[in-house]
């Protein structure tokens, strides 16, 4: 029984169907193109960003196109294109976190300024000189 799971571990290894291999043959000197490394990344890389970064499925697609995106836009290894290509979705998504939680404090704030009736942007200002126009 061990056996046949060592098996099925080291067949899954040599398939190359892990993030960052593209399943691309590594004795190959050709180097993967952009359209094979989307066709083969794109479905992991979003699954990674679902389960790693805890994305909602649209946010992990919206993460990896950004990547593809920046892979066109940027002089990336491709000798190490998946390897790039993940360590760029980990950073977008942590970034994409940090975006949200950054808003969401800022909607407390303000929500509790507004609450209040305290606002820092001078509203309070505005509507004096508006009563002292008229």
């Amino acid at each position: 029984m061990a056996g046949k799971v060592a098996e099925r571990h080291s067949s899954k290894l040599t398939q190359q169907e892990v993030p960052g291999n593209a399943r691309v043959d590594p004795r190959s000197k050709e180097e993967p193109t952009l359209e094979t490394l989307y066709g083969t990344l794109f479905a992991p890389l979003v699954r990674r960003a679902t389960w790693r970064h805890r994305l909602s499925k649209s946010d992990a697609t919206d993460v990896v196109q950004e990547a593809f995106l920046l892979a066109l836009q940027k002089d990336f290894p491709e000798a190490h294109a998946g390897a790039w290509l993940t360590r760029v979705v980990d950073y977008l998504a942590i970034s994409l976190k940090r975006k949200a939680a950054r808003r969401g404090r800022l909607l407390r704030e303000h929500a509790a300024d507004v609450g209040t009736g305290e606002t820092g942007n001078g509203a309070s200002h505005d509507s004096d000189r508006r009563e002292e126009g008229s």
